[in-house]
């Protein structure tokens, strides 16, 4: 009986065991989840740009470029009984990044090709998804004529109301 009592007494408690376990697997979780990610990020960083780009297929998604945003405008329709307004807030996806800050020199003759060709649409020419498109296509046109170079990839709206 003494005998028992003392084989009882000097193991230690097992309580603290299971915590410590927990501890080892939640770390040794992290340290693979952390080098999966930089394996990714770094077979995705070794890529050159301009070959990534081109070797996309049509469907495929392309990074989104630096964007630039245009506060919403507010114009007058085209109309004989002028009545009909649209308010629409852009922004513009810029192609190179380093030249963001030459784009945003130009924002103030941006703003007023865009009011002028607004301005200039029917009530017609701006209702539907099809003349959105067309309406996207050509600001971006008229964007690149401002700035040059090519330098606006896409012109997204933010807001478009035509009441």
């Amino acid at each position: 009986m003494a005998e028992e009592k003392q084989d009882t007494e000097e193991s230690p408690p097992r309580g603290g065991g299971k915590s410590t376990l927990i501890i080892v697997l939640v770390v040794t979780n992290l340290l693979v989840v952390a080098g999966a990610a930089a394996a990714v990020v770094m077979t995705m960083g070794s890529q050159p740009a301009a070959t990534a780009e081109a070797d996309e297929p049509a469907g495929a998604a392309r990074e989104v470029g630096p964007l630039l945003e245009l506060s919403a405008l507010v114009v007058n329709l085209e109309d004989p009984n002028g009545t009909h307004f649209l308010r629409a807030g852009f922004q513009m996806e810029i192609r190179d990044a380093e030249r963001l800050a030459e784009v945003e020199t130009r924002l103030i003759p941006l703003r007023s090709a865009i009011l002028l060709y607004l301005s200039g649409k029917s009530m017609d020419e701006v209702v539907g998804q099809d003349n959105r498109v067309v309406i996207l296509e050509e600001l971006t046109e008229l964007m690149n004529e401002q700035v040059g170079d090519d330098l606006v990839r896409a012109v997204y709206f933010t807001e478009f109301v035509v009441q």
